[in-house]
């Protein structure tokens, strides 16, 4: 985020939104390489007479990378008939290293959401929920507009 004038550090809510973008950034990375190296298509100059299908080409390329193996840093190698990431996401898919994270807030989620995660885990009314359950209610608020609305409303009562 930028600075504004006068303004020395990042407000906490500048702060969680550069976090935010930045762990999302990481996974569209890692598929903006993987499409690049797949479709050779778009590694030499494109005929004027192709244009119109640079763009299906592209959308189609995107789309595949969906049914390619995930990223897994822990993965042995050994195992065969290993899932795409279309069936670990949408198919509960398993997968040698693959893991949950959901449940372990402390390794992706911000300072106001692991703040929130544990409001919501001490709550008595949210007993019965899983860890995992907690997490998906905290991914689902809208972090940078809430917090920044926060914000504002300190800077206005002043």
């Amino acid at each position: 985020m930028k600075m504004l004038k006068g303004q020395t550090q990042q407000s906490k809510e500048d702060v969680a939104l550069t976090q935010k973008v930045g762990k999302t950034r990481i996974p569209i990375e890692q598929v903006n390489g993987q499409m690049k190296g797949s479709a050779s298509f778009f590694d030499k100059r494109i005929r004027l007479d192709q244009v119109g299908l640079a763009d299906l080409i592209c959308r189609s390329s995107y789309l595949l990378q969906n049914f390619k193996l995930g990223f897994i840093q822990q993965h042995d190698g050994k195992t065969t008939n290993r899932p795409c990431k279309a069936e670990i996401r949408w198919y509960d898919g398993k997968d040698d290293g693959l893991f949950d994270v959901r449940p372990l807030i402390d390794l992706w989620g911000n300072q106001s959401e692991i703040k929130r995660w544990r409001e919501l885990r001490l709550d008595p009314a949210n007993a019965e929920l899983s860890d995992t359950d907690i997490s998906e209610i905290v991914l689902k608020e809208d972090w940078p507009s809430r917090l920044r609305k926060e914000h504002i409303e300190r800077i206005s009562a002043l």
